[in-house]
């Protein structure tokens, strides 16, 4: 924004008097002298200069938002500004008024060029280089995760944060965890103020929805140059709108945590401290004490998905939360305060989106540090596959882990049982007992097995299953007699009790997702499965 400071350049040697020193110019378009012929009123369009002597003439038609420049010269030398009270925007120069009127001129041409160069271009790194030169402070544009876009500095960098960055092209944890503080606890302020070894240092984060996607940093040399911070102005007014307007700069927040998530998972990433430290340095990853991952898969990831919308919904959904594409889906990162605390989101929202695109929610357990993410991927992944198939109502589509962990064992025993000891039929995981049972139910047409499974499930309560099952208690109580007779044993022991659960849950496993006969002798082998490749925990959806 043009200033009168920034005209004076060169002629303070020769000011006289400056009464108004924080005069602001806008829509300036020249400078004139005064022709007490010629004019008959003053525009605020147009600076103008006058001789000492025509001061009186100019009061008759000055207006308050008009600047005058005032040549003492030719008897003029005693003039004191005081004497025009009526005059607040008065510059008296002890110069001819000719080299007044071309000094000023060629100030406000070169600053015109200056400013249409830097709204002209549209390279970040030319657009800096453009501004420094101007206000000569050290100057750099950084991305989400402190990683610099542009960087330019006349003078030799007085901060440590300039120095690192000019030297390493990245700010480390240990410095950017403090500036991350102090952004977070100014979130509706366009420019904050922090001192790094007695440097003070302007930071302009630039947002979008709440979220920092980039920041300017500049040092603050103010003192060593009065005009410096209009320039500066201009520059942080001109970059600012560009860069919200940035698709990339949009985007690189959530490409940084896409890239740090990706390479945890494909464990491309596994040391600890240095997962810990792109944690920290990747801002608003984790803004609780600790996190569950929301894995969002679709049905036909194949077809044309509209990532960003979904992305921005899933953020109103749930709050503080940070989104990432990675394998054809969407992973949320949800923030909590403590290890126990459900997540909290709109139900209804997150079923409409859901159902929309055709996609599936995991809700997978909690952890506090990052270098748990890929167990806890891989859980909320399969939870959304196993959801499908073992969830009672068909319509849902929101899937927590804690439902389904025990499916999730059955898979992993399933797998080694194929893939590393080549166990063909997975019956052979059940206890002998409860196969007897399903064999004699087909036998004799009974529903022992189901009886079995809904006591089991009422914690060994004969009324409750009765209750459950519509029959009666002594009914219940038959087949309960009839099933230890077929197992031999009564079911009262603990373990057995765990064995028998384990089992049904491997039967349920054959019949509803393999959709195999666990009487079958050729087991899993019966199915169309390429069991050489066979991977339980795919993150393809189940059909």
């Amino acid at each position: 924004m043009l200033h009168v400071e920034m005209l004076l350049g060169g002629l303070h040697e020769s000011i006289r008097a400056n009464r108004c020193r924080e005069a602001v110019l806008s829509n300036i378009r020249g400078v004139l002298y005064f022709d007490p012929g010629f004019c008959s009123s003053l525009s605020k369009e147009y600076l103008y200069v006058c001789a000492a002597g025509d001061m009186e003439m100019i009061r008759e038609i000055y207006a308050d938002d008009v600047f005058i420049f005032c040549s003492a010269e030719n008897g003029g030398r005693d003039l004191d500004e005081t004497a025009f009270p009526w005059c607040p925007k008065l510059v008296v120069l002890d110069l001819p008024a000719f080299r007044i009127i071309n000094t000023l001129t060629m100030k406000l041409n070169e600053y015109r060029e200056w400013l249409a160069e830097l709204r002209s271009t549209e390279d970040i790194q030319k657009v800096t280089e453009i501004a420094v030169a101007k206000f000569r402070f050290p100057a750099a544009v950084l991305n989400s995760f402190f990683f610099p876009n542009a960087i330019s500095y006349d003078v030799s960098p007085q901060s440590e944060v300039f120095r690192v960055l000019a030297e390493n092209e990245r700010i480390p944890s240990s410095q950017a965890a403090p500036i991350l503080s102090v952004e977070r606890d100014n979130l509706r302020e366009p420019s904050i103020s922090f001192f790094d070894g007695g440097v003070r240092i302007t930071d302009y984060p630039i947002r979008y929805n709440n979220r920092v996607i980039a920041r300017i940093f500049v040092e603050d040399h103010a003192n060593d140059s009065p005009t410096a911070k209009y320039y500066l102005e201009d520059y942080i007014d001109t970059i600012r709108p560009f860069l919200e307007a940035r698709d990339s700069l949009k985007k690189s927040s959530m490409n940084a945590i896409s890239t740090l998530i990706a390479d945890v998972i494909n464990r491309v990433l596994t040391n600890a401290e240095q997962i810990e430290e792109y944690r920290m340095i990747i801002p608003d990853l984790v803004q609780g004490k600790y996190y569950s991952p929301v894995v969002i898969t679709f049905t036909h990831p194949g077809r044309e998905i509209p990532y960003n919308y979904i992305s921005g919904q899933l953020e109103m959904i749930f709050p503080h939360c940070s989104v990432a594409t990675y394998n054809s889906g969407l992973i949320v990162i949800v923030p909590k305060e403590t290890l126990t605390e459900k997540i909290r989101f709109d139900d209804k929202y997150l079923t409409e989106l859901l159902t929309s695109f055709d996609a599936y929610a995991g809700i997978g357990n909690s952890t506090q540090y990052l270098t748990a993410l890929r167990p806890l991927y891989i859980e909320a992944a399969a939870t959304t596959r196993l959801g499908r198939v073992f969830c009672a109502d068909k319509n849902e589509r929101i899937f927590r882990y804690e439902d389904y962990c025990m499916y999730f064992m059955v898979d992993l025993c399933i797998e080694a049982a194929v893939r590393q000891h080549m166990i063909a039929n997975i019956s052979y995981l059940c206890d002998p007992g409860l196969i007897k049972i399903i064999r004699y139910d087909r036998q004799k047409e009974t529903c022992l097995y189901e009886t079995l499974k809904t006591y089991i499930e009422c914690g060994n309560n004969v009324s409750l299953c009765a209750q459950k099952m519509f029959s009666h208690r002594n009914t219940v109580n038959y087949r309960i007699k009839l099933i230890e007779e077929i197992l031999g044993t009564p079911l009262r022991d603990a373990s057995l009790i765990q064995k028998l659960s384990f089992s049904i849950m491997v039967v349920e496993y054959e019949t509803e997702y393999l959709k195999c006969d666990p009487l079958d002798a050729s087991g899993k082998l019966s199915i169309d499965v390429d069991w050489d490749s066979y991977t339980s925990l795919s993150e393809k959806p189940y059909y």
